[in-house]
């Protein structure tokens, strides 16, 4: 959203409720957040949260209001080509030759998340939220996997387990290696 966008929500909120006075400071801290929304998905979510009935006499927050809605960035434009995390079902935008170099980045870390979170229940029974390891500094989520790694290399008897988390650590440098 851009000023006059900011101003003309503050300006409809203003109308809905007498008590909301719209400052110069209250229009920058606005401004500030807002920016990032669409000003269609903000007066939608405006609208929604008046017709709930939780705010006859007070208008909603900021807080309210952005909670829930996609910042633009984020957004993904359906009529472009899409493709779609198997792991997650995140959706991410694909350029004109069906790359997507943000889904090729989480890719990775999506498949060892996955891997954590079976490992963590089979052979600790922790349950580990998918949402823990994503918030997760990726030094920490890196050293954690491979103290995992660790472990289960060390106390695993399947021995093609044991193969696939050695090349792990020690790439073969000859792809035939693998076979």
């Amino acid at each position: 959203m851009n000023k006059i966008e900011v101003k003309e929500v503050l300006e409809y909120l203003s109308y809905n409720y007498n008590s909301f006075n719209i400052t110069e400071g209250l229009f920058k801290m606005w401004l500030d957040e807002l920016q990032q929304y669409d000003k269609e998905d903000v007066m939608e979510k405006i609208k929604r949260l008046i017709a709930s009935g939780n705010y006859k006499m007070v208008a909603p927050q900021l807080v309210s209001i952005t909670n829930g809605l996609t910042k633009t960035d984020k957004k993904i434009d359906w009529n472009k080509t899409v493709t779609f995390c198997p792991i997650c079902n995140k959706a991410f935008q694909c350029d004109d030759k069906l790359h997507s170099k943000e889904y090729e980045e989480h890719r990775p870390k999506c498949q060892s998340i996955q891997y954590v979170i079976r490992q963590s229940k089979k052979w600790f029974n922790k349950e580990i939220t998918r949402k823990e390891l994503w918030d997760m500094p990726q030094v920490e989520f890196d050293e954690r996997y491979n103290k995992l790694l660790h472990y289960i290399l060390d106390h695993t008897e399947n021995e093609t387990e044991k193969q696939v988390i050695g090349y792990i650590f020690n790439p073969p440098t000859n792809p035939v290696d693998l076979f």
